[in-house]
C-alpha cells in the first residue's frame, strides 16, 4: 500500500514538504504554457484554476474550471474518473477524511506509485485542486499558516516562524523542531492548517493547549 503523504520517523521531511510547497509553479500569473491566465474567474486561486486549466487536455476539467468554481458535483464526477483509472490498473484507493488517498493493487505487478502518478490527475487534477481550496479557502502562504498553527496548537516555541518551518523541510538531517510526542498533532497542522476538516478525537486535529 502507499499513501500520498506518508508521515512517520525518517520519512516526516517527505511529509511536510508536499503540504508546504503546494504551489511551487504556481506562480501568480503564470498558466503552464507561461502565458498570461485566461479568463477563468475563481477568486483567491485564480491563478491556480488558470494553471491547471491550461496544463490538462481533460474536457472534464475544462468544462469543471471554466466558471471558476468547483462543485460538489464535479467533485464527485472528477472522483469517479480517478477511481476508474484506478480500477482499470487493478488498484483499489480509499480516501481519508482530508481526501489523502491511499493505494493499493490487487492485481497485476505494477507498482502502486506508477499507478497513483498516472491516475491521480485522470480527471485533469480538479479533485486535487478542491482539495487544496477546500483547506485553504483564501490561498494563503502555507508555510505562514502551518507555522502558526503549530504555535498557536503549543506545538512549537512561540515565535516560530514561517521561514524556521522553510528551513528545516529544505535541511537534509535537520531535527523535527518539536517533541515527538507532538508529532501527529504536528502532522495535523501540515495537512490542515486551519482546521477545516473536523476529526475529533484522535489526537490529530483537536488543539491542544500550550504548556
Amino acid at each position: 500500500m502507499i499513501s500520498v503523504d506518508p508521515a512517520a520517523g525518517s520519512a516526516w521531511r517527505d511529509a511536510v514538504a508536499p503540504g508546504l510547497l503546494v504551489a511551487v509553479g504556481l506562480v501568480a500569473g503564470c498558466t503552464a504554457s507561461g502565458a498570461a491566465p485566461s479568463d477563468l474567474v475563481g477568486g483567491p486561486w485564480a491563478s491556480e484554476l488558470a494553471y491547471y486549466d491550461a496544463a490538462t487536455d481533460s474536457a472534464f476539467a475544462h468544462q469543471a474550471l471554466a466558471d471558476g468554481e468547483i462543485s460538489d458535483a464535479e467533485v464527485e464526477e472528477g472522483r469517479a474518473l480517478v477511481d476508474q483509472c484506478y480500477r482499470d490498473h487493478g488498484a483499489e484507493v480509499t480516501y481519508d477524511p482530508y481526501g489523502r488517498a491511499t493505494v493499493s493493487v490487487v492485481t497485476g505487478s505494477e507498482d502502486p506509485m506508477q499507478v497513483m502518478g498516472t491516475c491521480e490527475f485522470a480527471d485533469g487534477g480538479v479533485v486535487v485542486l478542491h482539495g487544496q481550496i477546500r483547506l485553504n479557502p483564501e490561498n494563503l502562504d502555507p508555510a505562514t499558516i502551518q507555522a502558526e498553527c503549530l504555535v498557536e496548537r503549543g506545538i512549537v516555541e512561540p515565535g516560530f516562524t514561517a521561514r524556521d518551518l522553510e528551513e528545516f523541510v529544505q535541511v537534509d538531517g535537520a531535527a523535527v523542531p518539536w517533541a515527538p510526542s507532538r508529532q501527529e498533532a504536528a502532522a495535523a497542522c501540515m495537512i490542515d492548517p486551519l482546521g477545516v476538516v473536523p476529526v475529533v478525537g484522535t489526537g490529530a486535529v483537536d488543539p491542544e493547549p500550550t504548556p
